[in-house]
């Protein structure tokens, strides 16, 4: 085999070894930021499920219940809510129980209720409390307005903390991600590293001879996410199709997003990193080649 031959194969396989590296890498990416939007649709879900119980009085007239619905409809703080009767509650404590509450006691201890879920906005245990505070002062006849504060911070802090966790990770896989392909394109430019020196000494500006490795690592990027895409797509479908819960939170059009944003992301790393490496072998000194 000639030494041309042997140094095509060597070349082939460096680019081969390249793409790889890059899919896996970005593959990361892709399941990472998944990930983050999945925790992200369900920390709202979460958060719009949170409020509290308004018990209206027992001696309350179908227009006083009204009047609590109206001041509940033009209410900023309320993303929903819903009426439940008192025959609803008895039936609901009922089935829950086993037997007929009735059968127990003679009537219904059970009031009219309002439940309640408030916006993002106002799901904190403060700003609950505070407008819990307002509407038993409103003259509204309400017996009493029940709150899980305690129930609340605790959800809110673990949420928190949830999303500080993605976004510390997310970060340091960025970083870790530009530093293991900046090496990967470096050592696929490592071999043409004296064909970087002669180009440099019969003249060739340093734009020129950037350029063709600039377009090669653009097209290894994309060639990498092409790879990532399909891994990544056949995953989430496996998972939409076993899980229907999998197929509310993630869209398709989330899928297509994410798809592209990290064929951006190896384009843009792999053609930084081939600038990077091209621009660190054309101000090097020719004694130093031997030693890169």
């Amino acid at each position: 085999m000639s030494k041309q031959n042997q140094s095509r194969i060597s070349t082939f396989g460096s680019q081969v070894t390249s793409i790889i590296s890059v899919s896996l890498v970005l593959m990361i990416l892709g399941m990472v930021s998944l990930i983050g939007l999945v925790s992200d649709r369900i920390t709202n879900d979460i958060r719009h499920n949170m409020g509290f119980v308004i018990e209206i009085s027992p001696m309350a007239s179908e227009a006083d219940i009204q009047a609590i619905g109206s001041v509940l409809d033009k209410s900023s703080f309320v993303a929903s809510h819903s009426f439940v009767s008192a025959q609803d509650i008895l039936e609901q404590e009922s089935e829950a129980m086993g037997e007929d509450v009735l059968l127990i006691l003679e009537d219904n201890p059970y009031n009219p209720e309002f439940d309640v879920k408030v916006t993002t906005e106002y799901a904190h245990a403060d700003s609950i409390e505070s407008l819990r505070t307002q509407l038993m002062g409103s003259g509204l006849a309400i017996e009493d307005i029940l709150t899980q504060a305690l129930v609340i911070d605790r959800v809110n802090a673990n949420l928190d903390r949830a999303i500080m966790i993605l976004v510390i990770v997310g970060i340091a896989l960025l970083i870790i991600s530009f530093v293991l392909i900046n090496n990967t394109v470096s050592l696929s430019i490592y071999s043409q590293r004296f064909l970087i020196y002669t180009m440099k000494l019969v003249g060739a500006t340093s734009s020129f001879i950037r350029r063709p490795f600039v377009c090669k690592g653009a097209v290894n990027g994309f060639l990498s996410s092409i790879i990532s895409s399909i891994v990544i797509s056949a995953l989430v479908t496996w998972l939409k199709n076993s899980d229907s819960t999998i197929d509310e939170l993630l869209t398709w059009v989330d899928l297509f997003v994410i798809i592209g944003a990290d064929a951006i992301i190896g384009i843009c790393l792999c053609s930084l990193a081939a600038w990077f490496a091209a621009t660190r072998y054309l101000n090097a000194h020719y004694d130093k080649l031997f030693r890169s």
